[in-house]
């Protein structure tokens, strides 16, 4: 009898093989379940900084570049902070970055809010914006969308020579 007459059964994969493709499907779901998790969880607290540290408050007085000056308006404390710049006239700054869309967002911005600069000036990639605020008057700055934005509030403090958020 000649190999041309012998059948040959169906091919069976080994239990081997098949108990590896098993370990490695449940393994891919492991991990896809446990990215999808991580990435859920990111976005809640996206979202939950979103919501802390945007303020609500009226707009600052906004001036342009001649105006400034001629108020004898200063902003000398100048600080980088993800490639915006800002500079203040006095008090604190802190300073996070937030996603766009109130932390639902693909992108991130900077915010920052100052215990009483007294006036502003903020330079994003797209445009220059002077504000001011007044002595002592907190005030917060957002550059989403790359336009600054100041409003006459703040979370941030110097309340009896200590800083405190509330």
């Amino acid at each position: 009898m000649s190999d041309y007459d012998v059948r040959r059964g169906r091919r069976r994969v080994r239990p081997v093989v098949a108990l590896g493709i098993g370990a490695l499907a449940v393994g891919v779901a492991a991990f896809a379940a446990w990215e999808i998790r991580d990435l859920l969880a990111r976005r809640s607290a996206a979202i939950s900084a979103a919501r802390e540290w945007t303020i609500k408050g009226p707009p600052c007085a906004s001036l342009n570049a001649a105006e400034f000056r001629a108020r004898g308006l200063s902003a000398p404390k100048a600080f980088e902070y993800e490639g915006v710049v800002m500079a203040r006239r006095y008090g604190h700054v802190d300073c996070r970055m937030l996603r766009t869309n109130g932390g639902r967002g693909f992108s991130s911005f900077a915010l920052c809010q100052f215990t009483g600069p007294g006036a502003l000036h903020v330079k994003t990639g797209k445009t220059e914006a002077w504000f001011e605020t007044g002595a002592g008057q907190p005030a917060t700055v957002s550059t989403e969308g790359g336009v600054p934005r100041c409003v006459l509030n703040s979370k941030f403090r110097l309340q009896g020579g200590r800083l405190t958020y509330g």
